[in-house]
């Protein structure tokens, strides 16, 4: 063979080889062109957003009685923690000197009304002068002040409750010496119980008097919440943190019980009540969406000023423009009207074009194939169950 013809000949048998080849592999399994996406059920549910601040339990009537007497303390009528209720002597003083004076004074007090009723008789009679009778009017007017000062003084060594509560601290005992100005007693309201927190700027204009709210123990999770409603919400911010001061008013309820998990058996109920002092989590719902789907906002392209989403159905593929509410957290809220059957892409979708064919490999199990989205399933149980309630701590925005 000529060397013309052996050239003419490579080209040739180096094309037909390239033809073969590209028709072996369209018989093989890379012959399928879609776009593997991962989706997610759609299904309407109840969602609502809230701000979660962390606060401290105080009582809204917290009064600590000083003494106004100094004198021995004779008598200590109740212990810490008993109940009293408001107009109960709690603590007496010996307070002899000053019953001794109000004695005096009330004798004091006698002999001047005394004297005045004669000096209003003399008057008339003309032996006492207007000047005389007005001597006399004085000396019973001091004496009903001093009778008044002694009766004051002497009331003071009887310490009574200012308010229905509980006794939560009596530092001295029987036979102690009292100062004037130290501490008698204190005494709590547990019936009313309340939680302050400060709310960032950002959040202010979403609380409303009479919000409810839910209050759990921090050292608690697991225990049923407390409910409270908002009972007070500052005009102003406080100017070293720029932040409102809320007061959130906690509603009474029986005594909670719950299981101490120290007892091999955990059978042991104890008492969780709150107390001032108590470190809990304040949660406060500022908007509630119901009968709507929520969807990761990953899910939604973003292409200049659009804004769209990407449903699948057997292989058939729609795109539509979301209703946006709003955002809590890492969800997006939309009421879109959405057909049956169809699911949300949730990854894969930032490379669909107008021409793409997409294969949902979350329906077909194929667990090993690139763009499926690790993690699938988890986010296909963000926006599944009915009713469901989801927060962000201290944040909670309106989408446009």
């Amino acid at each position: 063979m000529s060397k013309a013809k052996i050239l003419t000949a490579v080209p040739f048998m180096a094309l037909l080889a390239l033809l073969l080849v590209s028709c072996s592999s369209d018989k093989g399994p890379r012959a399928d062109k879609r776009l593997h996406v991962a989706t997610m059920e759609l299904e309407k549910s109840n969602i609502s957003s809230s701000i979660k601040l962390s606060s401290k339990i105080q009582a809204a009537s917290d009064i600590t009685t000083p003494f106004r007497l100094a004198d021995y303390v004779q008598k200590v009528n109740f212990a810490e923690g008993d109940r009293v209720k408001k107009g109960d002597i709690v603590i007496e003083l010996q307070s002899k000197a000053q019953q001794s004076a109000l004695e005096q004074a009330k004798i004091s007090l006698g002999n001047a009304k005394k004297d005045h009723d004669r000096a209003k008789r003399l008057r008339r009679s003309g032996t006492y002068s207007d000047a005389q009778l007005e001597q006399s009017s004085s000396k019973l007017k001091a004496a009903e002040a001093q009778y008044e000062t002694a009766k004051a003084m002497e009331s003071y060594s009887r310490l009574p409750s200012p308010i229905t509560g509980t006794i939560n601290r009596i530092p001295l005992k029987e036979g102690d010496f009292a100062s004037v100005g130290g501490v008698a007693f204190q005494v709590v309201d547990m019936s009313s119980l309340e939680a302050e927190i400060w709310v960032p700027e950002r959040n202010i204009n979403l609380l409303e008097m009479n919000s409810e709210a839910s209050i759990m123990r921090s050292n608690d999770p697991d225990a049923i919440p407390y409910k409270g409603k908002i009972s007070s919400i500052s005009l102003t911010p406080d100017p070293a943190t720029n932040t409102y001061r809320v007061l959130v008013k906690i509603q009474p309820q029986p005594t909670l019980l719950i299981y101490d998990s120290s007892n091999p058996n955990n059978n042991a109920p104890q008492a969780a009540m709150l107390r001032p002092g108590n470190i809990v989590t304040v949660s406060i719902t500022t908007h509630t969406y119901n009968n709507i789907y929520a969807i990761p906002l990953n899910a939604i392209v973003l292409k200049g000023d659009s804004k769209f989403i990407y449903l699948t159905k057997d292989g058939d593929l729609k795109k539509i423009v979301p209703s946006l509410l709003g955002t809590i957290g890492e969800l997006a809220v939309i009421d879109n009207n959405i057909d049956d059957g169809y699911r949300l892409i949730i990854q894969g979708q930032t490379f669909i074009s107008e021409s793409t064919k997409v294969l949902d490999v979350t329906t077909q199990g194929d667990t090993n194939t690139d763009n499926k989205g690790k993690g699938s399933e988890n986010s296909t149980n963000k926006g599944k169950k009915k009713g469901n309630s989801n927060t962000t701590e201290g944040d909670a925005t309106k989408g446009s």
